[in-house]
């Protein structure tokens, strides 16, 4: 047989049947509307049972889960009047349970199931023996209804709570009561403060996320000057390739050009010993002639082949990055003080932006340093904002369930700053490292700013 639940929220019904709840062939929870509307009447024994759960009006508006008063306590009032008219149709079939009177286990044992979960205690709450006593004088039709209520109800212990027989209110429920009251009127001033301590933490996200961003673009910025360093050194290795190639090929010309002067002087030698000679060496020296035109057309060749030879060094000129090719171009021409002058101009040219290098690079390590700086500024606000958060918290012990809800809701602000924190921490560390490469790159560019010195005083 089943067992169909109704009078309080799916929610309640859970918790006060617990694990037992889950087994869907034993019990099910219906609306207050479905519960009454399917009433089977022809039969005297249905094939469900029915339980109605209800509680004292004043136990259920205490827990503080109710928006609009009033619109609840009307409805609770409704249903109650329904469902006493329908155990009168009903009688036995239906049964009424104040779960807060009667255990979950002493129910189950009531109806035939097997009770699957923790056994319950009950125990009385101070506060709803005041608030009985205030509806008594302010609600005496909720405590009507309530006493229709408790002499229908099962009652497996004890006799039904009525007017007469009620626990008086006590002391403790008085205070407990006035600390309600008094959490109740310093909602606004708690939900103020949670308002500005977001606006303070949106604030700090803002500003963390542009100093992230900040860092992002310096970072970007550093890996763009280290890869066009990276690519002028790479050219300028290349183009020293280049001109060691064109000055070997340079000094063998020389060698070939030196070499055929002495041919030719040799030959002109000959030809002054012949004029003396006889016939023969008169045709000896129509050989040496022949072949004195052919040292002459290899010497053209040879001087040519120059020519291409300084067209191809004076172009390797044109490029900035060619600063130690241009030197030994003008070691190789001493007299040429044209070539001099601008190797020397060219050299200043380098140098010139190797400051500029320089510079930037100085310029982004001051902007480190106040980001830094800004990161112990947004520290410093961060552990104010936590102090403040810890004093919210006291101040708000004891508020209401709304209030615990918002203590909960800073906790987990508090648990964002702390990530903020972390995140604050991990860009200086991630800055640290920056500054570490950038004094790399500062040692790297003062090599070659004593490399191109060294340079331009061969000029």
């Amino acid at each position: 047989m089943q067992t169909l639940l109704s009078g309080l929220s799916e929610q309640a019904s859970r918790a006060y049947v617990g694990a037992s709840f889950d087994d869907a062939f034993s019990i099910q929870w219906k609306p207050a509307a479905q519960f009454m509307a399917g009433v089977d009447l022809t039969h005297a024994s249905g094939a469900h049972q029915r339980v109605w759960l209800y509680r004292a009006p004043w136990s259920w508006l205490a827990d503080g889960a109710t928006v609009d008063v009033a619109a609840a306590l009307h409805q609770w009032q409704a249903e109650q009047r329904a469902v006493l008219q329908l155990r009168r149709t009903l009688r036995q079939r239906l049964i009424l349970v104040n779960i807060d009177r009667v255990t979950p286990q002493a129910l189950f044992e009531r109806l035939g199931l097997a009770y699957n979960d923790q056994p319950v205690q009950l125990f009385a709450d101070p506060l709803a023996a005041t608030l009985a006593g205030v509806f008594e004088q302010m609600a005496p039709e909720s405590w009507t209804l309530y006493e229709a209520l408790e002499a229908a109800a099962w009652l497996p212990n004890g006799e039904p709570e009525f007017r007469s027989n009620r626990p008086l209110p006590t002391t403790t429920g008085l205070i407990e009561l006035l600390d309600l009251i008094h959490a109740g009127r310093q909602l606004p001033n708690a939900q103020l403060q949670l308002h500005e301590r977001e606006r303070a933490i949106t604030s700090l996200r803002r500003e963390t996320e542009q100093a992230r961003n900040a860092q992002q673009s310096r970072h970007d910025e550093r890996e763009q000057v280290l890869s066009q360093l990276h690519r002028a050194q790479q050219a300028l290795a290349d183009r020293e390739a280049e001109s060691q190639l064109l000055k070997d090929q340079h000094s063998s010309l020389q060698q070939q050009l030196a070499q055929a002067q002495t041919d030719k002087q040799q030959a002109i030698q000959a030809m002054s010993a012949a004029s003396v000679g006889s016939k023969p060496l008169a045709e000896e020296n129509q050989l040496l002639l022949a072949q004195l035109h052919d040292v002459q057309a290899e010497l053209e060749k040879r001087h040519q082949a120059g020519l291409a030879l300084e067209q191809q060094v004076a172009a390797l000129k044109l490029e900035a990055a060619q600063a130690r090719a241009t030197q030994q171009k003008a070691q190789q021409a001493h007299a040429d003080s044209s070539v001099a002058q601008r190797y020397k101009e060219e050299s200043e040219l380098l140098l010139a932006q190797l400051h500029e290098v320089q510079e930037e690079l100085e310029k982004r390590h001051l902007e480190s340093q106040g980001f830094n700086d800004k990161y112990a500024k947004l520290k410093r606000e961060l552990d104010q904002t936590l102090a403040a958060q810890q004093q919210a918290g006291v101040d708000l012990a004891g508020a209401t369930a709304n209030a615990q809800a918002l203590g909960e809701e800073n906790e987990l602000l508090l648990s964002q700053l702390h990530l903020v924190q972390e995140e604050l921490e991990n860009y200086y560390l991630a800055n640290r490292e920056i500054l570490a490469a950038m004094d790399q790159s500062n040692h790297t560019l003062h090599r070659a700013r004593k490399v191109i010195s060294r340079v331009a005083a061969n000029v």
